[in-house]
């Protein structure tokens, strides 16, 4: 009973909030993780082809039977996509 929850609580416990060290993007490596992980496959705009596929403006539809989910905007663009985004979004 009580050691249960005080050890569950023990090990659940949060952590303060720890600054990470200022990192910059790595050009190379986000490229090899875009072409492993086949984003475009999902985010790429519904019938775009060649370079186009490469904008990541999302809208494929997905339906299933709990409803239609349509890949999210992931480019750059600071009104449309995540270009506004933060570490913290």
């Amino acid at each position: 009973g009580v050691v249960g929850v005080v050890a569950a609580y023990a090990l659940t416990e949060p952590r303060p909030l720890v600054d990470l060290p200022p990192h910059s993007g790595d050009v190379v490596k986000g490229e090899a993780v875009f072409w492993a992980a086949g984003c475009a496959g999902c985010h790429a705009a519904p019938k775009s082809e060649g370079e186009a596929r490469l904008k990541l403006a999302g809208g494929t539809a997905f339906r299933t039977d709990f409803g239609t989910f349509y890949a999210p905007n992931i480019s750059p663009d600071p009104v449309n996509g995540i270009g506004k985004w933060s570490v913290l979004d």
